[in-house]
């Protein structure tokens, strides 16, 4: 070996280099046992689920190694590796970055090369929890009826037999295995942002046990996994951008280290579960995780609120030729759209206890014009046709049933329409990285129609992206056409003003806004 090639294996960070130049490892001493799988080894649960059980642990010993399932990308797996499982994590503020190197991870699997040994893992007594974070896409779910996509071919592919590469094939079969080893208690939560996702993924694997599981097998598999098996429902929350060069140099600069996988990350982070184990847990609560009865509420808020405007955000900044969401909530015209939204999506939800509105809404902002993280609006941007649809149809019903319209909603759709029906409206820096499952039928779209009005109506009622109810909002169809019009002939700023002047029109509440109590989710009504 050189000594060059040497140096470079020395510099290389691992717990026991960042021990030796005093960064703070976490947690100090790596659990002797995995007792948690989690699948989806993404960015997000580097700098989420993983960060709070590394400081759990730190507080309270117990078995709660983390065995990391990658989906497809070898690339996280083979550098964590190659540190001996341990990374940085990049809390990015202004011009601080705290860091911090965990080792939580006890082991590390590529499920697409080795989906049986996922399976055993899943299946392993040792194992108490497995934590879920593969993006609304990585559930293969038809999100019009709430069940299993059959018209998905990897879904099919697991129906039909082969070893699982899906989640919720994994998880069945990781079901199945476990009951015939003799079916000791399970907790899976979906860490997604999805409504009520606990009580969906819990759904959608007994669906694909109804269809694969011989009958004589099936009942009392049924009743144990209803017995033996929880689902809690789940929200979190932080922002966690794709990591970069300049993470990486950064975290050299800063610690003499290198790091191939480091994970940036804003310093904010929320974690809100249902009381709803199986099994004991990590005493992630004693670390600022909140335990709470109404997870609906927070999902809710979430979702409407910071999901919502952050898409928004996205759409409308790649419009103006920003790359990053910073630089588009720093433009006037795109924080007056997000305030609008934020006004009209408040005035559908009721806030959880312990949450001030005001202050959530004004952490928001804060946290999207955090220069420091980096965040690409594309990135933000993907997988839209699987995120607004899902963001606008509930809260626009609520508001209609009380006689208002939905104009900041509406530029949702049409930006939305916008940027993905017509590739050619973006920069190819500003477009660099966004990806969508429904892009070949968007662009079709676009393609057969030239007309903007054309082309919302066809993605709105006749893509199958959308559900069937919106089919019944002709006012919000006509809003978002005469919008998409507008933005094609006048541009961004101009359909900006068009709405909010739809805003400023809306007759006044008298009251305190549309104040429809939320319903409570399936799992806390059961």
């Amino acid at each position: 070996m050189t000594g060059k090639s040497a140096e470079l294996v020395e510099a290389r960070l691992t717990p026991q280099a960042a021990a030796d130049k005093g960064l703070p490892v976490v947690p100090r001493k790596r659990p002797a046992e995995a007792g948690i799988v989690h699948l989806g080894l993404s960015n997000f649960h580097r700098a989420h689920q993983a960060i709070y059980t590394a400081q759990a642990l730190d507080l309270e010993e117990g078995p709660w190694g983390i065995v990391g399932i990658a989906r497809q990308s070898r690339d996280v797996l083979d550098a964590m590796t190659d540190q001996d499982m341990a990374y940085a994590v990049l809390s990015l503020e202004g011009n601080s970055a705290d860091i911090q190197v965990l080792q939580a991870h006890q082991e590390l699997i590529l499920a697409v090369t080795d989906p049986e040994r996922v399976v055993a893992r899943l299946a392993d007594p040792a194992i108490q929890i497995i934590t879920v974070t593969v993006t609304e896409a990585g559930y293969t779910f038809d999100a019009h009826t709430g069940g299993l996509d059959l018209d998905r071919p990897e879904l099919a592919a697991d129906l039909s037999g082969r070893a699982p590469l899906t989640t919720v094939g994994q998880l069945a079969h990781g079901l199945r295995q476990r009951y015939r080893a003799g079916g000791q208690p399970l907790t899976v939560m979906s860490c997604d942002n999805l409504v009520a996702n606990g009580t969906l993924l819990q759904s959608l694997v007994r669906q694909f046990l109804e269809r694969t599981v011989p009958a004589a097998e099936r009942a009392e598999l049924l009743d144990w996994c209803h017995s033996q098996v929880a689902f809690p429902g789940s929200m979190v929350d932080r922002i966690v951008p794709r990591t970069s060069e300049r993470h990486r140099e950064l975290v050299q600069s800063r610690t003499g280290l290198i790091d191939a996988c480091p994970v940036p990350a804003e310093p904010f982070s929320m974690w809100v579960m249902e009381d709803n184990f199986a099994t004991a847990r990590p005493c992630w609560d004693r670390i600022g995780a909140i335990i709470s009865d109404d997870v609906h509420g927070f999902e809710i808020l979430k979702i409407r609120l910071l999901n919502g405007s952050h898409s928004l955000i996205a759409y409308l900044g790649m419009l103006i030729g920003a790359r990053t969401i910073d630089e588009a909530v720093a433009d006037p015209d795109v924080r007056g759209a997000v305030e609008a939204f934020l006004d009209e999506m408040a005035e559908t939800l009721q806030t959880p206890r312990g949450i001030s509105l005001a202050e959530y809404r004004a952490s928001l902002l804060r946290r999207f014009g955090n220069s420091a993280t980096g965040h690409r609006t594309s990135q933000v941007g993907t997988d839209g046709s699987l995120k607004v649809p899902a963001r606008i149809p509930e809260p626009l019903a609520i508001r209609a049933a009380a006689g208002q319209r939905s104009p900041m909603c509406a530029l949702l759709a049409a930006t939305f329409v916008r940027v993905l029906t017509d590739p050619s409206v973006n920069e190819p820096q500003v477009r660099e990285g966004l990806r969508d499952p429904a892009l070949e039928i968007l662009t079709s779209i676009g393609s057969r129609h030239s007309g903007e009005s054309d082309r919302v109506r066809a993605v709105l009622l006749e893509s199958g992206i959308f559900p069937a109810q919106l089919s019944n909002e002709e006012t919000f169809i006509a809003d978002c056409a005469e919008l998409a019009e507008i933005l094609r002939r006048g541009g961004v700023r101009a359909a900006i003003r068009s709405a909010l002047e739809q805003v400023s029109s809306e007759p006044s509440d008298p009251g305190d806004g549309v104040k429809v109590p939320i319903e409570p989710s399936p799992a806390r009504a059961k």
